[in-house]
């Protein structure tokens, strides 16, 4: 498989809190990647084993589902299956020759997925544990990316009305699942500005073709799983993470990819999360990135360090950023 794609989303040595969307046929320099709506790569098999470990531990922590309409979840269910025969040809295969069911073939994962003329699970041939009984569960399990899907309606404006977040990074989504925009970004400092005008924006994307943006922070371990609540038997402390240890340096910036795909007929839109990591001893090696990097985090306010968790750590970081290999 090919070598997974590189983004270093800061363009201007700033910490902006900004839509930042680009037309998804952009290119950053990862050739078809770019444009791809699902990225999947060298590392697949990786996040596959993390999002199993989530799922086994427990499923409705990371995959939440509140009222979906069944033109959404069709839309959403069609788009995600025709870009991945789109793109991975040698990966999934589509057989819609019999009457009553179409079966796709996942031979990353061995599984076989069988779906009714709506695009709703009726079986699963797959070893996973739990079962897959939900169509949503059953797709994200094939991709490395995190799913969310937003309903426009007459009555909330937008709700999040499912989500599969295996890999999320300081929150949950059992604690965002059938919220608008705006409550969802509200604990985000600096995101008012965007949020006075979140309808207009989501619009014009679902209206002007799907678009991709990038968000990034710093950790300071690699994992994928920052849920809130540790996992049964974990250290509070040691999955928290975001410690700094200027003695025994270990830094990450964590990049994620995010896509978002309007679904006309349905009034809906997909959202996806790519997360990858850089290690920041790789970017000291580089002079402009390392300025970059050190530019952006000296601009944070003080209330987006603290989101971001750097609060107590800023000028740990930049000492040893700045300091040679």
């Amino acid at each position: 498989m090919q070598a997974p794609a590189f983004y270093f989303p800061i363009q201007n040595g700033k910490y902006e809190v900004k839509p930042g969307f680009f037309p998804l046929d952009t290119h950053f320099g990862n050739g078809r990647q770019d444009s791809s709506l699902f990225q999947l790569d060298s590392d697949f098999q990786y996040y596959r084993r993390q999002k199993l470990k989530s799922r086994s531990e427990k499923l409705e922590k990371y995959f939440c589902t509140d009222q979906i309409e069944g033109k959404t979840l069709s839309a959403a269910v069609a788009l995600i299956i025709e870009q991945l025969c789109a793109d991975y040809k040698n990966y999934f295969k589509l057989d819609s020759t019999h009457w009553q069911y179409t079966t796709l073939e996942c031979s990353l994962t061995s599984e076989k997925l069988i779906f009714d003329r709506q695009w709703r699970l009726i079986e699963s041939e797959a070893d996973v544990n739990p079962p897959y009984h939900h169509v949503l569960d059953a797709l994200a399990s094939q991709i490395q990316e995190d799913l969310a899907l937003l309903q426009f309606d007459s009555a909330y404006g937008n709700r999040l009305v499912a989500i599969h977040l295996c890999f999320p990074n300081h929150w949950g989504a059992e604690s965002k699942i059938a919220n608008n925009f705006t409550t969802i970004h509200k604990p985000v400092p600096g995101i008012d500005n965007i949020n006075k005008k979140s309808s207009a924006l989501l619009k014009a994307v679902v209206d002007k073709g799907p678009m991709v943006r990038f968000a990034w922070g710093l950790s300071t371990d690699k994992r994928l799983n920052h849920h809130p609540q540790p996992a049964e038997g974990q250290d509070q402390s040691l999955w928290h993470g975001r410690k700094f240890n200027a003695n025994d340096p270990c830094l990450f910036m964590r990049v994620e990819r995010q896509v978002c795909w309007g679904l006309h007929q349905s009034q809906s839109l997909l959202f996806t999360i790519n997360t990858r990591f850089i290690d920041c001893h790789e970017i000291k090696k580089n002079r402009h990135r390392l300025s970059q990097l050190i530019s952006a985090i000296s601009s944070m306010s003080k209330e987006s360090l603290n989101y971001k968790g750097l609060d107590e750590d800023k000028s740990a970081i930049i000492n040893w950023l700045r300091r040679p290999n």
